[in-house]
Parts: structure tokens; sequence; C-alpha cells
């Protein structure tokens, strides 16, 4: 176990667990750290009956026995009488000795390619019947110790910057769109300390429609996480002329081949539209998607396995429906969520969804979830990717109270635009929609008060296709400063809505917006 063991401080612990108690009553590993200039214990292991003494012992900065032994790089012994005037001299440390009944310490240096790593220290007591290591066998073995824990020391720091580089190759942000929370994670294998192929991505279209994309690059280290970049590269470029899957999905297998280090990888895309709650699926050699319905049923969507992308040059992808309605969850994964050494798919995902069936609420606790409960008690043993995606049909009105500072419009022009798309106002129409209110909202905040704290109110509403927004304040409009090309603002809303209205009242003032929507306009085009 102590030559598998990759993590540091499980192998240094089962090292002081070694010399106890035929060579030490008690054993404490350090390790430097921060160019060596702090050090921290690591790892100790005591006789059975042993109360833990303060670790200050084993402070190794400035002139204290470890560092000597350091140092010297050769071990040191101490007496109880030695140790006793030399903790004479730290008045924290005067009673120090007495209290723990020593009888001698030997402090052995650990060596990694001859430079110091840190020590370990092996305390016996006066009662004990410790047998004594001579210097040349102690140095010996701090030697294959120092030996060793570099290794997983070593092994560690390229793991962690192995997570780092996979995670900046993934997205920073998902789109956040109003009726529609998408969470993700991202799980190194415990298996290497290589980056990884598993990816995942959502691309927002103009049309307020969403892709959403899971895939896995066959094998691992830079030319998998460099295909994994491509792809997500890929795909970004590919959107701008596509919104079909399964011609996505073509496009990404033609984009792989042209590479002169072409390899293989799984993929699933869908195109959602979060109004109408329609999914559209192509798939290439990934596992099946499953949706969690709002009433905790769980679904395995049933797709054609498709030709992992990179594998052939002419392929073709299929595309199936399915529908994603209020309160339902779509979760999108790689195989190493599913798969374990000699055991069927069909049991991993069986697993997958009874645990999913146990947590069918908010998304990120429904991917932290699976992760606990599926996953086996070792951790994962290959990369795993997770993309869950939960439509929430919201009310049709829009009701908004927002604080009557400058900062406030940035979220109120986000939540215009959920809105919007919510109830089917897209692209320019949108835009326009909000510019306009934004000046109205901008008027509001900088006329209606003379002091801070106060509020506004934006509400929204469809009526016979026609979107109407009112922007309503309780103060009183002050006159415009005199600077050139102000009060210009009602002109910008009149060119951008069809109708606009003022009403100043005792109350405050009202500004409501009228639009007709585009698609009744298309309606009103197609019935000549």
């Amino acid at each position: 176990m102590i030559a598998t063991e990759l993590d540091v401080h499980e192998r240094a612990q089962a090292f002081a667990r070694a010399f106890v108690p035929d060579f030490a009553d008690r054993c404490a590993v350090v390790l430097y750290e921060e160019n060596a200039t702090v050090a921290r214990v690591i790892a100790v292991a005591t006789r059975e009956g042993i109360v833990d003494p303060p670790v200050a012992l084993y402070d190794v900065t400035g002139d204290l026995p470890m560092h000597q032994a350091v140092k010297q790089r050769w071990p040191q012994r101490w007496t109880a009488d030695k140790l006793q005037e030399f903790f004479k001299s730290l008045p924290e440390n005067k009673d120090y000795v007495d209290w723990m009944n020593l009888r001698s310490v030997i402090l052995v240096p650990l060596l990694a390619r001859n430079e110091p790593l840190g020590g370990i220290a092996l305390v016996s007591y006066a009662d004990s019947n410790t047998h004594a290591l001579d210097d040349a066998l102690a140095l010996e073995i701090g030697r294959r110790v120092g030996a060793s824990l570099e290794h997983a020391v070593r092994f560690e720091t390229e793991r962690a910057t192995a997570e780092v580089l996979q995670r900046s190759l993934l997205p920073t942000s998902l789109p956040s769109r109003f009726g529609l929370h998408i969470a993700a994670r991202y799980v190194p294998g415990s298996d290497h300390a290589r980056v990884g192929g598993d990816w995942y991505d959502a691309v927002e279209l103009r049309d307020g429609r969403i892709v959403i994309a899971i895939g896995d690059v066959v094998g691992h280290g830079p030319p998998a996480a460099a295909a994994m970049a491509r792809l997500r590269a890929g795909l970004h470029v590919a959107v701008l002329d596509s919104d079909r899957p399964g011609e996505l999905l073509g496009r990404l297998n033609r984009y792989l081949l042209t590479d002169s280090d072409a390899t293989m990888a799984t993929a699933l895309l869908a195109v959602h539209d979060p109004s109408s709650g329609r999914l559209v699926f192509a798939n290439a050699g990934h596992p099946p998607p499953i949706v969690v319905r709002a009433g905790g049923k769980v679904e395995i969507i049933e797709l054609p396995a498709g030709i992992p992308i990179g594998a052939v040059d002419s392929v073709s992808y299929g595309e199936v429906d399915a529908d994603l309605g209020d309160g339902d969850l779509l979760v999108l994964y790689t195989d190493g969520l599913v798969e374990r050494r000699g055991e069927s798919l069909d049991v991993g995902l069986e697993r997958l969804c009874t645990a999913a069936a146990a947590e069918a609420g908010d998304p990120d606790v429904l991917l932290d979830s699976l992760l606990e409960l599926v996953l086996p008690d070792t951790g994962a043993a290959d990369d795993i990717a997770l993309l869950a995606i939960k439509r929430v049909i919201p009310a049709p009105g829009l009701a908004l109270a927002l604080d009557a500072t400058p900062e406030t419009l940035a979220s109120l022009r986000q939540d215009l635009r959920d809105w919007l798309t919510n109830i089917g106002a897209h692209g320019r129409e949108a835009d326009e929609m909000i510019v306009a209110v934004n000046e109205a909202a901008a008027n509001a905040i900088e006329h209606a008060y003379e002091r801070v704290g106060e509020r506004f109110w934006v509400e929204g509403y469809v009526s016979n296709d026609e979107a109407v927004i009112q922007v309503r304040d309780a103060g009183r409009w002050r006159p415009p400063q005199e600077v050139e090309d102000r009060g210009r603002g009602f002109d910008l809303m009149r060119g951008l809505v069809d109708a606009l209205d003022v009403r100043a009242t005792n109350d405050g003032t009202e500004v409501t917006l009228r639009r007709r929507l585009q698609r009744a306009r298309e309606r009103d085009l197609a019935s000549i």
C-alpha cells in the first residue's frame, strides 16, 4: 500500500505507522512548504495509550532540533537532558520535555535527490522498549521515504495543474435565461493525473433557443484536451450557420477529421426551445440522456447510437424530438459517471436513474447528489462531465421593483430580455424594446427623486399579441439639466415602439410602451 498510494498524506501516515511501536512510541512526518520557510506535520502515529503532545516539537523553521537534522543532512539524536536544556531557552516550551517524559528523540532528514524535503521525528518515552536505529540505517530510511513522498508530492502537483488546465478549457459561464436553469460539473478521474477530454457547453442562439452539448474525446493527456478545445471552438462557429443538431455533429465530424492529429470522440447535442419546451437530439456514440419529470419519474431518452465523430469520413446523424415540461430536468453526462470495471452499462444507468429520482429539484443540488450517490467511495476512475437543464415556466406577467440607481439598469435589461424571450420576442424586436424601456427607466432614476433610497417599478404583460410595458415612479420629475443633446429620450422611445404614453399624476409618473409582436405581424402578412 505504501508503494502504490499516491495521496501524500495517506502515504506519509502509512510510513509513520510502520515505525510504531517497534522503533518509536510516536512518529511524526514533517514536510517543508513555501520554499522551505514553513513546515507542517502531515502525519502522526502513536503507541496505544500515548496522549498526543503539542506539535511544536516538529516545527523545523529557525534553529529548532528538526531543522538542524535537515540542514546537516544527517540524523540527530537528542536525549531528554539535551532537549530539556534546549527548550529552557524557549519560554513557551519551558515545561515541555518534563510533561512528555521523554527518553530520546531521533530526528531523521527526508532527502529527495539529496535535497531536503522535510524530516521524521522518532520519539521514545522512558517506559518504552523501542529499538534504536543506527545513523546509517536511519539516513537510508530517510532517503527512501523522502523519494517516495517527493513522488507523491509531484503527482499531486501535476494533478492539480492538470485539473486547472482542464477547467480553463471548459465554459467559465453558462447562459442565464428567464425560466431556464443550467448547471454543470466536472470531476477529474482518480486513475491518472493527466488532462482529460470530457467537455460540455451551452450556446445561446439569436432566437433564444439553446444548443446543449456534451462529449468525451478518446484518450487522455494534451492531445485529448486539444481535441476537446477544438470541438468546443468548432461548435461555436458551426451554430452561426446551422441550428440542426444532426448537421452540427456532421460539421464537427468533418472538422475533427481535418486535424492531422485526428482522434475520435463521442458527443451528444440537443437544441432546446425554452418557450415551447421542445428538444431536438442528435447522438454520436454517447450515453443516452435522462429526463427527470416534475413528478419524480425518470425517463431514458432512447436515441440512435450514432457513430463517434472523427471515426469515418461520410456519416449522417439522425434527430429525435422530445419535450421538456414545466419543472422537468434534462441530465447529460459522460460515461465515467455510469461505467465501472466488470459491470454492465445497464447497471450503471439504473443506479443513475434511481439517484436522480431521489433528488429532482434544483439542478445544482441534483448534480451534487448524483456525484455523491452514484460514484463509488474510491471516487471517479475516469473523468466526468455533467450538465443539467431545468425548465420552469414563469408567470406570464413581468413585475419588478427596483432601486432608483443607475447600477440597477444592467439587471433590468437582463430581466427584460428573459421575459421578452419567454413571450416569444427575439432578436431585433427584443433589442429595440429593451433600449426603449431602459431609456424610460433612466429618466425615472434621474428625474423623479431628489434623494437616494427610492424605488421605481417595471411591469409588463401581453394583450392580443401586443407587449405592454409600464415604467412607474412615485416622484415628481425635475426639469432636465441644460446640456446639449439632452431631452431626446422620448423621441428615441417613440421610434422604437408602436405607441408611447406618458402620464404625470400626484402619485408619480407612468410611462407606457406598446409594441405588436413580430409573430403577430408575420401572421397578418401570411393571411393576406
